[in-house]
């Protein structure tokens, strides 16, 4: 059974909270950022994390929680947060969630604001799809991303 919609946002709130705090210390230290918010605690051990885009060199699909660890510190999801520069503001929060609760399926918006090292603006807002077990656990997570302004961003910085 799914959790309620708050529930889904209180994790992925605090989720973000900690990347935002990994990815800052990561910039200030020049290491990679650490992969260990509190959403890793709800995966299933075979969660499937997919990166959804018609040709879009980041789209992806990962399976397995060291996995997607792995791709988010060195591989192709680790582009986007690399490309940010943490010692300005920055912010990123859940705007809406849907499902849950008698469903094993919901739907997250979320919006992010930062600065690139190139001094381009990021304003960006994507859907995130998620599925749960029986137990709460995610088993599957596709993120779509507004391609066009991700590629616009790396393509600058």
């Amino acid at each position: 059974m799914a959790p309620t919609p708050p529930e889904i946002t209180k994790l992925l709130e605090a989720h973000i909270a900690r990347d935002l705090a990994n990815q800052k210390l990561a910039a200030a230290s020049g290491s990679a950022a650490e992969q260990d918010g509190p959403i890793f605690n709800y995966f299933n051990n075979d969660v499937e994390f997919h990166v959804n885009g018609h040709e879009f060199h980041l789209a992806n699909q990962v399976k397995g929680i060291d996995a997607i660890k792995v791709a988010a510190t060195n591989g192709a999801l680790a582009q986007i947060p690399n490309a940010i520069d943490y010692s300005k503001p920055h912010s990123a929060e859940v705007l809406n969630v849907i499902g849950g609760v008698d469903s094993d399926w919901a739907a997250a918006v979320l919006k992010a604001t930062a600065t690139t090292f190139s001094g381009k603006e990021f304003n960006h807002e994507w859907v995130i799809t998620i599925q749960f077990d029986d137990s709460g656990k995610i088993v599957y997570i596709k993120n779509y991303p507004d391609t066009l302004h991700i590629h616009s961003i790396l393509q600058d910085g």
